[in-house]
């Protein structure tokens, strides 16, 4: 007990989460096989975009860093001592470390983290030959990721806690695979001329986001300009 109590000391202080930014050019880099907006709604859920976040499943405690460096001293010990842990941006679990060929430090890096997530998602998502069947396959993946199970990430409700993220993101959770297309495409007319006029475009992420959020808290503020970066429109969505 003696390391979950520190795991719960030392992590009360919040390092500051990624910004939108920096998230999004981390994704198209790092993770080029996912939709940056798949990623951005699997983040939300498990970190709320702090990538120094250690979770003790085996204590059910948890900890936000201020430094990786902090982090990893923390995560190091728990894993030593043979607990199940979830590790960075995209909480990696310990278990998986050395299929990933990665060490625990390795995690707190937010690219690494991102990789790792992407490469055990395209190992889950086993595809469909109708648009129907793609999204109950990137469901079961999305369960996958968070259980290992096809089910349990039902039953628990995380897969039903990406799609609100997802939603709050876009106005519509989608799946729309290509095994032609580019990484990254374009947005499209139907992005740039969102339904409400007063509503930021779909492929912007976070003004969306705060967008949404400030709806249902009976506010309407008006969208910052942004310029367009080349991302699908849908949020969940495997290219």
């Amino acid at each position: 007990m003696a390391t979950a109590s520190l795991l719960f000391t030392l992590g009360t202080a919040h390092a500051t989460p990624l910004d939108q930014a920096l998230f999004s050019s981390l994704t198209v880099k790092c993770a080029a096989n996912v939709a940056p907006l798949t990623m951005a709604s699997i983040a939300a859920t498990e970190t709320g975009f702090e990538p120094y976040t250690v979770h003790d499943n085996t204590t059910r405690t948890s900890g936000v860093f201020q430094t990786a460096a902090e982090a990893t001293n923390v995560a190091s010990r728990l894993v030593a001592v043979g607990d199940s842990v979830d590790l960075g941006l995209m909480q990696i679990n310990s278990k998986n470390l050395p299929m990933l060929g990665l060490s625990v430090a390795d995690t707190f890096d937010p690219c690494t983290s991102l990789s790792a997530a992407a490469l055990i998602l395209g190992d889950a998502y086993t595809g469909g030959s109708t648009h129907d069947e793609q999204q109950a396959a990137l469901r079961v993946a999305i369960s996958r990721y968070n259980t290992g199970d096809s089910e349990r990430g039902f039953t628990n409700g995380y897969v039903g806690k990406v799609d609100r993220h997802a939603a709050k993101f876009v106005p519509a959770l989608d799946v729309r695979p290509d095994p032609d297309a580019k990484p990254l495409s374009a947005p499209t007319a139907a992005d740039a001329a969102p339904t409400d006029p007063n509503a930021p475009p779909g492929w912007d992420v976070w003004a969306s986001y705060d967008y949404q959020a400030a709806k249902d808290a009976g506010k309407r503020p008006s969208p910052e300009p942004a310029t367009p970066t080349a991302q699908p429109a849908s949020a969940i969505v495997f290219q």
